[in-house]
């Protein structure tokens, strides 16, 4: 909900100023989709980080990042309904419909997903794929008889 209000207003300045909708998706993907996408993944690595971190002289580092993993769930949580408050604030006092505030959020995070997805799951060395072959062959040598 953070890129409601900026992502609407992106919109609309970009058809008054004669831009097609292609060139407004590409500035929606550019501007807000993909710095989105580089905050989720950095979230994605704090909320996993503590796994990393547990047993021996980093138990300490562990609970550390759980500490900030809570902190940030707890701030982004309120400045996320902050904005959204906001937002839909800004779009009843002018009269705006609040399809037009929906509309380009929800493309950004449609756009968000298609590029994910393929992203995530093709990487040569993190990626879902990788990682399952590389459990697979684990699983298949240990399942082997040994000589």
């Amino acid at each position: 909900s953070i890129t409601m209000l900026p992502s609407a207003l992106l919109i609309k300045t970009l058809h008054e100023s004669g831009f097609t909708n292609a060139e407004t998706y590409v500035a929606i993907f550019m501007s807000i989709t993909l710095p989105v996408m580089v905050i989720e993944l950095a979230l994605y690595w704090l909320n996993i980080g503590d796994v990393f971190c547990r047993g021996g002289p980093c138990d300490l580092l562990a609970q550390w990042v759980v500490c900030l993993r809570n902190g940030c769930f707890c701030i982004s949580l309120f400045v996320s309904a902050l904005c959204l408050m906001f937002s839909f604030i800004i779009v009843s006092s002018n009269d705006e419909d609040p399809y037009e505030l929906v509309y380009p959020f929800v493309m950004s995070r449609l756009q968000s997903y298609l590029t994910w997805f393929p992203l995530m799951f093709l990487l040569p060395c993190c990626g879902f794929w990788h990682a399952w072959g590389m459990e697979d062959k684990t699983l298949g040598q240990a399942a082997s008889p040994r000589r």
